[in-house]
């Protein structure tokens, strides 16, 4: 992570912010609306 080890730079945030949004908007892609709201309901349930 860099020389201090726990401490990110607003870089390496950046970086971790985008690849988490495509990761979500992969998935999102890949899964039907339906399907999305039945794990939806699982979980607030």
């Amino acid at each position: 992570m860099g020389e201090d080890g726990d401490v990110m730079t607003p870089v390496e945030w950046a970086v971790v912010i985008v690849v988490a949004l495509v990761v979500i908007a992969a998935i999102l892609s890949l899964v039907d609306n339906e399907t999305l709201v039945e794990l939806a309901a699982e979980v607030i349930d």
